[in-house]
């Protein structure tokens, strides 16, 4: 009820993974991703890549996400029942703009040797 009864927490939330999906889509966007966000949601659904450019191939999203995450440190879902698809999630802990803006710089930097490869 209190929620209900007090709209700026939601908005205040709104604008929080607004900002954060406006900067890790352009972060992804850049590393070679298809990245159509909702509004709705606090997570980027993503198409994972087939591989890297140095050889390693992914069969499917679990192979991708087993790949972030033994290898970047980087936590993503695979949904492997609709295709090969990811989540990225939003919710990370960040106490302002300036910690947000430095996790996705955090991202970036480990994943600046990727070269993704992209099926159609």
């Amino acid at each position: 009820c209190y929620a209900l009864s007090h709209p700026e927490l939601t908005e205040k939330m709104n604008q929080i993974y607004r900002r954060r999906r406006e900067l890790l889509s352009g972060l992804l966007s850049k590393k070679g991703f298809k990245v159509c966000p909702s509004k709705g949601t606090f997570y980027l659904y993503v198409k994972a890549p087939t591989g890297l450019m140095n050889g390693v191939e992914f069969k499917n999203a679990e192979a991708f996400s087993q790949y972030m995450l033994r290898e970047k440190m980087i936590s993503v879902v695979p949904w492997d029942d609709a295709g090969a698809y990811v989540r990225f999630s939003l919710t990370f802990q960040a106490a302002d703009e300036k910690a947000e803006e430095c996790m996705i710089q955090e991202i970036e930097r480990r994943l600046k040797d990727c070269e993704f490869i992209y099926e159609e």
